[in-house]
Parts: structure tokens; C-alpha cells; sequence
């Protein structure tokens, strides 16, 4: 069983190595090569400031596999910010360990009622990794970040006591237990559809938006397309029918919807609908959702947020 301890002054080499690893740093807003004597000085900064924990993640042989560290603990608000890495690339579910050691720490023994992180844009296998585990993505700071002449937004995410304790912690000791959900993260839905132009028609008529570039070709090439396009509420319409009759189907509940529009989708041409589970808390999912038209291009992008029906929630 892995657990936690404070870190020490022993283990400051091995941690020196593992932040000075290109795998870790690259990762960091501080990227560049860290010195000894710079590693030291951050160490006994840390020790004596009463807002940050430094821990370290021992494995079953009660030997060192990663860092885990809080900071901004505030205890009149019940609240703070974490960062780990794993020493140990080549061991497999080192980070899942650690997210669930981090999370126990954080609410039972800090005694918090949330927590925030960040990540840099260019890591969002680590974002969808913390989604996993009940992070919700709270903001994106764009352009907020900059390295080598590139700039990168920022995902500012967070996590709640009483999700972690009472939804997500629950439904993973479940899935330990063989009882998962077929409705997990990871699972996806994917169809290929024609919009005709017959149904654009009838949406026009149905929504009242019968702005010329849905209706009439010559204006809809006048204003730089094809010919007439099909409405992006109608297009996004897909994802509603899908949720509710098909993925995950009957009983489910459409709470939220986010929506990117960044290609027009004309009738009579094939897209094609992917739908992808990226998180699973309690009967709460949020879901990845996107368009594509016939050349592989994404027209539609945009996230889901839904109410699972009974049979499906973990």
C-alpha cells in the first residue's frame, strides 16, 4: 500500500534528480536546470512556511516514487493548491496512487474543502488525467503562459470535499471491485449522419432564423461559403438526440453544454459525431463532443455535462 511522508533533507537529491528530469521540468512553469544550491534554499523556504507540505510518496518497500506537494493553504477559507510528479516513469499506476493519496491528504488530513490546480495547455493528458479523478476544469487563463517565443493558455481546475468523499471515492473503490460502469471514462460513441436540406429548411421554419446564408445559395456565396449551411444549433442538435436515446440513452439528464463553431456543415454532406466520457462523478458526466465533416476537419467542438440514469451511474 503506498502512503505519504514529509520530505526530509535525505531525500533532497533524489528529488533534486527528479525535477532537474526533462520529463518533470518540461512540464513546469520553471523549466530551466535547477542548481543545488537553488534546491536547498526552495526546500528550507518550503519547510518553514506554514501555507505549503512537501511530501513524499513512498511505495509498499517504503521506497520513494514521487513528490507531492501543497501550497497556498489557506485554513480560514479551506483552501489550497497541489503539484506532483512521478519519479517512477516506467511503474505503472504510480500517478493514480498518488492523485488518491493527494486527495485523502488534502480533505481528511488538511481538513479542506477544495483544492485547485494549474496546468500548462501543452500537457492536457495530465488535465483529462485529473478529470478522471473528479476535477472540474473552473477557467482557461489564454495565452497566459509563454516559452520559447510560444504562448500557452493555463487550466485552472478544482476539487471538492464533498464530491471526492461522498461520489468519486466511492465509485472507485466500486470499479476496484469489478462493479464499473460500462459508461466510463475513456468510452465513446461515434456516428457518421447527413443533415438534408430539407431538415435545414424545416429548422429555419421551426427556430424563426431564417437568416439567408441557411435558405438561399447565391446569399450564402455572397458571404463566402459554398452555399447554404446548416444551422450550428441544428448541427449541435445531434448531441441531445444521441445523449438521450442512444449514449448512454433513456433517463439521461442534459445539464450543460458548451459549443465552438469552427466550420460550416452544408446539407447533404456526411459529418460525423464523436461523443467521449471524460469523467464519471456519481451520476454527473462531462463528456467531450465534436463535429466533423467529410474531410476529417472539426466543425463543431465543445463539452457536455449530464445527469446519468440510474442504471448507468457507478
Amino acid at each position: 500500500m503506498y502512503k505519504l511522508s514529509p520530505m526530509s533533507h535525505s531525500d533532497l537529491d533524489l528529488v533534486l534528480t527528479w525535477r532537474n528530469d526533462p520529463r518533470v521540468r518540461n512540464n513546469m512553469y520553471t523549466n530551466h536546470i535547477i542548481t543545488e544550491e537553488e534546491h536547498r534554499s526552495w526546500f528550507e523556504k518550503a519547510s518553514r512556511d506554514p501555507s505549503k507540505r512537501l511530501l513524499m510518496c513512498l511505495d509498499e518497500s517504503d521506497e520513494p516514487v514521487g513528490v507531492i506537494a501543497f501550497s497556498d493553504i489557506d485554513q480560514a477559507h479551506k483552501r489550497a493548491t497541489w503539484a506532483f510528479y512521478s519519479g517512477e516513469s516506467s511503474r505503472r499506476g504510480v500517478g493514480s496512487e498518488m492523485e488518491r493519496l493527494a486527495l485523502d491528504f488534502a480533505f481528511e488530513n488538511l481538513g479542506l474543502e477544495k483544492l485547485n490546480c494549474e496546468v500548462i495547455s501543452f500537457n492536457m493528458p495530465v488535465i483529462e488525467f485529473h478529470r478522471k479523478y473528479g476535477f472540474r476544469v473552473e477557467g482557461i487563463f489564454r495565452d497566459q503562459y509563454s516559452r520559447d517565443g510560444a504562448t500557452y493558455d493555463v487550466y485552472r481546475l478544482a476539487h471538492f470535499r464533498k464530491v471526492w468523499l461522498e461520489h468519486v471515492r466511492p465509485a472507485l473503490a466500486r470499479s476496484r471491485d469489478g462493479q464499473i460502469s460500462l459508461f466510463r471514462p475513456g468510452a465513446s460513441h461515434r456516428e457518421q449522419v447527413t443533415i438534408g436540406r430539407e431538415l435545414v429548411n424545416r429548422f429555419a421554419e421551426i427556430s424563426g432564423d431564417s437568416n439567408s446564408v441557411h435558405l438561399d445559395d447565391q446569399a450564402a456565396r455572397a458571404a463566402g461559403f459554398q452555399g447554404v449551411l446548416a444551422h450550428g444549433i441544428l448541427v449541435a442538435a445531434g448531441f441531445s438526440r444521441i445523449l438521450g436515446t442512444i449514449f448512454p440513452g433513456p433517463g439521461t439528464v442534459y445539464l450543460a453544454q458548451s459549443l465552438q463553431f469552427l466550420r460550416p456543415v452544408y446539407p447533404d454532406t456526411q459529418i460525423e459525431y464523436l461523443l467521449r466520457v471524460v469523467s464519471v462523478t456519481g451520476r454527473r458526466a462531462t463528456l467531450t463532443t465534436t463535429v466533423s465533416t467529410s474531410d476529417g476537419e472539426i466543425a463543431v467542438t465543445g463539452e457536455a455535462e449530464v445527469l446519468l440514469p440510474k442504471t448507468e451511474a457507478q
